[in-house]
């Protein structure tokens, strides 16, 4: 004899089962990516790519190295999630993922937190797959950043010189603190004849990323960096973080940053370093003598010989 109750709870979770697959199971198959050439797990990251076998091994080394100097400089990341990064060697891919996953309009990179997922088109360069990195850095310390902050300082790591190994496929050092031309141009173009204004950049819901990675590159500049992150962390409100850290009032910040831009435009430090670069020794030496830099121990940077 069929059990009537039995039979109605079967047909209710099965209903239930049918929805979930109808509902939940595009929306978590939609950021998966299966066309990929090689995957590897390594110090909290989970690469996937169809980037050469070489070409991978220096964006693998590159993401290992940079989160080394991240954690010596800044602070240790501690996730108990891997974060999923996808490398797309071109357009054609990069594309056809972002439309599988309704992230249309992000042209180069795009961090997705929910997922713990970062994915780049690497033809646009290596900058914006550490720019989305640092997304994913601040996001493991569970504070919520002032927008000017967060992209701010992700798009300071998007410049910097590198060394590579004799066969050109492994980092093992990374600098950073360059000018971006592109960003430093638009910041000239945004501040026009007037100065740029500091409660201007923390009042902005969404912030212009250039303004704000160049009140950065400043801080960076000034060796504050570092304090002014721990300032935030603390949840020390944008303004206090900036006057505990340089010990002086928000105007005198201000007319010093926008001194420091007048400055900076003089030099050609502010035009130097258009694409990030990896070197050999040897290329990095040669490189450095044709373009008149040398090494600033000061600002941990490479940077142009003056008067030249």
């Amino acid at each position: 004899m069929i059990n009537v109750k039995n039979l109605i709870s079967r047909i209710i979770l099965y209903s239930i089962l049918v929805v979930a697959v109808i509902y939940f199971y595009p929306a978590i198959m939609r950021f998966n990516w299966s066309d990929y050439k090689y995957r590897q797990k390594e110090d909290g990251f989970d690469f996937y790519t169809d980037l050469s076998q070489e070409q991978f091994k220096v964006a693998r080394t590159l993401c290992l190295e940079f989160k080394r100097k991240f954690e010596k400089c800044y602070f240790p990341i501690k996730n108990k999630k891997r974060l999923k990064i996808y490398l797309f060697s071109g357009d054609k891919g990069y594309e056809k993922f972002c439309k599988k996953a309704k992230c249309e309009g992000t042209e180069f990179g795009f961090y997705a937190p929910g997922e713990k997922l970062l994915v780049v088109n690497t033809a646009s360069g290596w900058g914006t797959l550490l720019h989305e990195i640092t997304h994913y850095f601040l996001s493991t310390t569970k504070v919520k950043y002032p927008d000017w902050f967060e992209e701010g300082f992700a798009a300071f790591f998007e410049k910097f010189i590198g060394k590579v190994d004799e066969k050109k496929n492994e980092v093992f050092w990374l600098s950073f603190g360059y000018f971006n031309p592109w960003r430093f141009s638009e910041v000239m173009v945004v501040r026009g004849s007037s100065k740029l204004l500091l409660s201007d950049l923390f009042n902005q819901k969404k912030c212009i990323q250039s303004i704000a990675r160049n009140f950065i590159l400043f801080t960076h500049h000034k060796g504050l960096l570092p304090g002014l992150l721990q300032e935030l962390r603390k949840g020390t409100d944008s303004r206090g973080a900036v006057e505990t850290i340089f010990k002086k009032d928000l105007p005198t910040i201000e007319q010093e940053w926008n001194n420091w831009i007048d400055e900076s435009v003089k030099t050609r430090d502010c035009k130097l370093l258009v694409a990030s670069q990896l070197f050999t020794s040897l290329e990095l030496q040669n490189w450095c003598q044709q373009n008149n830099l040398i090494w600033s121990e000061e600002k941990g940077i490479f940077v142009c010989l003056p008067g030249l």
